[in-house]
């Protein structure tokens, strides 16, 4: 467990990152993904058993983030707790909407990025 003092300092900064996102800040995305990219994309991969629905899923869940990120409320827990949870639940939204072609289907939007976790991993 991290220490008070440590908390205290990620918790702001994760209050940061996230006001940036608020404000539409592309950059601020990026560095989210950059930190939570690969626990994200390996808590669908576990769930979906399938690396393209995975990575359809992650997209899906920064997406969220992109366009919800006000309602992140870090008095109610930790950044990476909110985004996971939101993670989990666009798992099943990924099975579902691969058979409505509901999902999205373009390229993934960090592939624009190099040394990201999913081209690591990938």
């Amino acid at each position: 467990m991290a220490a008070p003092d440590t908390q205290t300092s990620q918790d702001a900064a994760d209050a940061a990152l996230m006001a940036r996102i608020t404000n539409q800040d592309q950059a601020a995305l990026m560095d989210l993904y950059q930190r939570f990219g690969s626990q994200v994309y390996g808590l669908v991969l576990r769930i979906l058993r399938d690396a393209h629905l995975a990575e359809e899923a992650t997209q899906d869940t920064f997406l969220k983030v992109w366009h919800k990120a006000e309602q992140w409320d870090p008095s109610r827990g930790q950044l990476s707790s909110w985004l996971l949870t939101i993670a989990r639940y666009a798992a099943p939204t990924g099975c579902a909407g691969e058979s409505n072609g509901t999902l999205f289907h373009g390229p993934p939007f960090w592939t624009a990025w190099p040394n990201t976790p999913a081209r690591r991993n990938g």
